[in-house]
């Protein structure tokens, strides 16, 4: 919840109350100070359960209007830079993001519901981090990171000890997040990093993981790799692909690769647990009947949210 508000109606005036609740809106369409949009919580208190005065009040929503100027942003010097993907909401990123990586010489370490990794098949691009990032010797000294905080458990502890040299670029610094350093979308970073030896060190891991998984991704000897992989590769164009929570998600983004298929992947992260992944699934199938809809789910997941095939089972298959 990005903020809450308690309205202690009977004992507040009339203006009071329309500038709380205004105020609670701008902030819940991310209007207020540049804070990130989401769920806001109202609690309305009432000293009596009927009463007998009914006053309608308009309420006018006032849209604060922010304008931003670009800024030329000077990174302090670094050799050995890392760009992060995790869940990002808009395509707007990934050119930005491809452009980035070039002129730092950097890896994206892309996280598959970032949607970077299922976009566009790139030698930048970098899939299978999970295997390797505890074997890197040396650490990074400096990280640009787009979107949410990934999935994989073991790049979020490779982040905690490196929080320092995180610079997040976003509209707005996200919410629960603990990057110290923030980037409005629009600056312009002026650095440039002509020397390869670290990308090259970092691509050397990812091509070992890439030639030991190809040994296996495509075995008759089913396991979550090669189901993965199947899955994903009789996906077409705008196809929609709805992934499970805990171990589903994580099984994913060890295994899948780099493409330039242009899946759309979606996921109930933000809202983690294994409630109501069905229902989610089938809001996205009922909004897209032009695309083909999968989803991939744990067996608790299905069990705990059984009860949603029966809806609208006339209108979804």
């Amino acid at each position: 919840i990005r903020d809450k508000i308690h309205l202690e109606s009977p004992f507040q005036s009339e203006n009071i109350l329309i500038k709380k609740i205004n105020s609670i809106i701008c902030t819940a369409n991310g209007a207020n100070h540049n804070k990130a949009s989401g769920p806001v919580h109202i609690n309305v208190a009432f000293d009596e359960p009927l009463l007998d005065k009914k006053t309608n009040i308009k309420i006018k929503i006032i849209h604060n209007k922010t304008s931003y100027r670009p800024k030329k942003i000077n990174l302090p010097k670094f050799k050995k830079p890392i760009i992060i993907c995790g869940q990002l909401n808009s395509t707007d990123y990934y050119n930005k993001i491809i452009k980035l990586s070039k002129q730092f010489n950097a890896p994206i370490f892309a996280d598959t519901i970032s949607q970077v990794r299922l976009w566009k098949k790139h030698s930048n691009i970098m899939c299978h981090y999970d295997f390797y990032i505890d074997k890197i010797d040396n650490n990074p000294d400096i990280i640009i990171r787009f979107g949410k905080k990934p999935t994989s458990k073991k790049l979020n502890n490779f982040l905690k000890k490196l929080k320092n040299k995180i610079y997040l670029i976003s509209d707005h610094m996200g919410y629960n997040d603990d990057a110290k350093n923030l980037i409005h979308t629009l600056d312009l970073i002026n650095n440039h990093n002509v020397n390869k030896n670290w990308f090259d060190y970092i691509k050397k891991f990812e091509n070992k993981i890439l030639n030991l998984l190809n040994k296996h991704l495509n075995d008759t000897n089913f396991f979550e790799g090669n189901i993965i992989a199947s899955i994903i590769g009789n996906c077409k164009q705008k196809d929609n692909l709805f992934i499970g929570n805990s171990l589903i998600v994580r099984n994913l983004e060890k295994y899948c690769t780099n493409t330039n298929q242009k899946i759309n992947i979606f996921t109930n992260r933000g809202a983690s647990g294994i409630d109501g992944v069905i229902s989610t699934a089938m809001g996205v199938a009922s909004k897209n009947y032009n695309s083909r809809n999968i989803l991939k789910i744990g067996d608790v997941s299905f069990y705990y949210d059984l009860n949603a095939l029966l809806l609208n089972q006339n209108k979804i298959n």
